[in-house]
């Protein structure tokens, strides 16, 4: 097997969408038609759409997206556990499986060959980009460089069950995103990913690491990062793959109460199931 060969894998990008399709549809046209060196397929997860046609014309136009509807809101690691096993039951084995915002900006040409010679290069069952907020600057991966303490996860639980003392402290942590831009410069080896962009090798699910995340919402890179560990799988940041992210366009930049009920249930559900 010769270079360009190796380098070809064969992706499956997924894509969430909740009533953001032009939005999506935008992000197709701009930044995946154009790449090379890889064997690209887009797969969006319709969770809620006000004009179903735009994601029906996308899919019918552009022979490399593939749109699923599954009728009901799944959740984001949800929609992506769906499209994984919608591709396992059809005998499609893709050599990595992202799941991805479509908020990102990237190099239109080159970002996924170059990310495969990322899982080459290393080895990784999970390659983390560096993720610069538009926002702020801060780089948002490593997510967690080592694992979380079980007594942090605890307080965070504690945290998010009553809403005026979670109020503020996302008021905390958004300030604290000014002034920390993040430290990672160089290639290392971590416990988590950013959720914004999850990439997976097939070794992932061939040593029996899954998606079934048994909470809707939030949490999916400590489980992501759970699955790993627990399944002797490597996760590594790569400062050398660079996406810009447009925060909090689906949620805002404040949680509401009822996104912070959806929150503590993921951290109950994660502190019970892999931190007790």
């Amino acid at each position: 097997m010769d270079e360009k060969e190796e380098i070809a894998m064969k992706i499956a990008l997924v894509l969430v969408n909740y009533y953001k399709e032009k939005d999506l549809a935008a992000f197709i046209k701009q930044y995946l038609i154009s790449q090379v060196g890889c064997d690209l397929e887009v797969y969006i997860v319709d969770n809620g759409s006000r004009d179903r046609n735009i994601l029906v014309d996308v899919s019918t136009n552009m022979n490399f997206v593939h749109l699923i509807e599954p009728g009901r809101n799944t959740g984001y690691i949800g929609a992506a556990a769906l499209a994984y096993n919608q591709l396992k039951s059809e005998g499609i084995l893709p050599d990595l499986f992202v799941l991805s915002n479509f908020d990102l900006q990237m190099d239109r040409i080159h970002f996924f060959e170059r990310l495969t010679r990322s899982f080459l290069a290393t080895g990784a069952a999970c390659v983390a980009p560096a993720i610069r907020s538009g926002r702020s600057g801060r780089n948002l991966n490593p997510y967690y460089v080592q694992r979380i303490a079980p007594a942090k996860l605890r307080r965070l639980v504690r945290i998010t069950s009553w809403y005026p003392i979670y109020l503020f402290y996302q008021f905390l942590h958004i300030l604290k995103g000014f002034f920390i831009k993040g430290s990672e410069s160089q290639a290392t080896e971590i416990y988590a990913p950013h959720g914004s962009f999850m990439a997976l090798h097939r070794t992932y699910f061939d040593r029996g690491a899954d998606l079934n995340y048994g909470s809707f919402l939030y949490g999916e890179e400590l489980f992501v990062a759970e699955m790993l560990r627990s399944h002797n799988l490597r996760a590594v940041y790569d400062p050398e793959l660079e996406l810009i992210h447009d925060e909090h366009t689906t949620t805002g930049v404040v949680k509401t109460a009822a996104h912070m009920r959806y929150l503590h249930e993921s951290l109950v559900y994660l502190y019970k199931n892999f931190f007790q």
